[in-house]
């Protein structure tokens, strides 16, 4: 859970520089995470793999993590 916790802290730096009206800081933003994000995932897959873990199981951490980001940069934009 602690990857989701994090990635949820980036959707939060996301929405809120996107919150700021600021394009350059906005695009900066997003292109940091989304770099930050590629070997995290790839790490992470590579971890609940090497744990055991296989298909739906794999798919639905892969998923929740993937999507913890984008939800709560929308909910925080939403809030600004």
């Amino acid at each position: 859970y602690g990857l989701i916790i994090h990635a949820a802290a980036d959707g939060i730096a996301v929405g809120s520089a996107n919150s700021s009206g600021n394009m350059a800081l906005s695009t900066t933003v997003a292109i940091a995470i989304l770099v930050h994000k590629i070997p995290v995932s790839f790490g992470l897959a590579s971890f609940l793999m090497s744990a055991g873990w296989e298909g739906q199981q794999l798919y639905k951490a892969i998923m929740a993590f993937a999507a913890a980001a984008p939800t709560s940069a929308i909910l925080v934009y939403g809030i600004m």
